[in-house]
């Protein structure tokens, strides 16, 4: 054993991953969850309302009241359109957590 090799083995002891990562691994996975997520809710709604045609709190069946039925609000172009800004602003959401992901793995590879 030369040299390097003490002092490679000085320099990076055996330790547990969580060591490795550090106190702000934590903070960056609950981060890195919470953007995800909302790119997901984003992404949903948008393609539910791009397909639909209509706003995302509105029923897609015919409802009953107390003395009719009311049917669903036609779909409409402009609700579309809105569908590919919000799937648009749900992919803004979901780059930063990519490029953390593979931060996080070239980190614990590298």
């Amino acid at each position: 054993m030369d040299d390097d090799d003490a002092m490679g083995a000085l320099r990076f002891p055996q330790c547990s991953l969580s060591q490795r990562l550090g106190k702000g691994s934590r903070a960056a996975s609950v981060h890195d969850t919470f953007t995800a997520a909302a790119a997901v809710v984003f992404i949903w709604m948008g393609r539910r309302q791009r397909r639909t045609g209509r706003s995302p709190i509105a029923p897609n069946e015919t409802m009953r009241t107390a003395d009719r039925l009311v049917s669903p609000p036609p779909p409409s172009r402009g609700y579309r359109t809105a569908g590919c800004g919000w799937i648009g602003f749900g992919s803004l959401f979901i780059l930063p957590a990519v490029f953390n992901v593979v931060a996080a793995i070239r980190g614990l590879i590298g």
